[in-house]
């Protein structure tokens, strides 16, 4: 039986894109056993060039040319949660893309969370992308305020993109947690941050662990 081919669009963060590629091996061949591994085409994108044009159509242009670069593959996907700001339009051209944030919301409604803190970068957290998409589905999202949110996106671009965990940040973001559960009263929070792998995640409330899902979600695809 051919194996199908996996697309890997990446470079966001090396963090992140080496974790996708890792775990989705690990996570395969733990399934398949012996020394099966999938078929994975990989392509790194300059984080610089794609996401600081957030609000015009260059991010998606380079999507379409390395898509088109890549082919053939069965399916993609995303190794960043701020770059699903996309993934409607790839959806919408045939793409056939493993959307993260479906990944997320399966968990949700298995889990019977209705009322969640969203946790990513800037655009994640404020755009309509991540957020109304749980929201389009009947989940109560909270964001931080917006000096949290300011705090929250100086880390992810500047320090854990690196590789790298800001001094204090595990507290800050369990403070961030507290604050959630005590005024909206959150059943749980989702890290929709690949970089946040490097965080703890040992919170007051359930974590839901975006990439873990969407790596699971991959992995489970594969072996169909």
């Amino acid at each position: 039986m051919r194996k199908p081919i996996i697309g890997i669009l990446g470079g966001f963060s090396p963090l992140s894109t080496a974790e996708y590629y890792s775990q989705i091996c690990k996570k395969y061949n733990e399934k398949a056993g012996g020394l099966e591994y999938p078929i994975i085409k990989l392509h790194s994108f300059n984080m610089v060039d794609v996401d600081v044009e957030a609000n015009n159509k260059e991010p998606l242009r380079r999507f379409f040319n390395a898509i088109e670069a890549m082919t053939p593959v069965d399916f993609f996907v995303i190794a960043s949660g701020t770059m699903h700001r996309v993934a409607r339009r790839l959806l919408d051209d045939g793409v056939n893309i493993l959307d993260m944030r479906k990944a997320v919301l399966d968990e949700l409604k298995a889990k019977g969370f209705e009322k969640v803190l969203l946790l990513g970068s800037k655009y994640t957290m404020t755009g309509s992308f991540y957020k109304g998409y749980l929201e389009d589905a009947g989940i109560e999202v909270v964001i931080p305020s917006e000096e949290s949110i300011e705090k929250l996106n100086a880390d992810i671009y500047h320090k854990l993109a690196k590789g790298e965990v800001p001094f204090g940040a595990n507290q800050f973001m369990k403070d961030a947690v507290h604050e959630a559960v005590e005024k909206e009263q959150v059943q749980a929070v989702v890290f929709a941050c690949t970089e946040f792998s490097l965080l703890e995640k040992d919170f007051e409330v359930p974590v839901v662990n975006a990439m873990e899902l969407h790596i699971n979600a991959a992995v489970k695809k594969a072996l169909e």
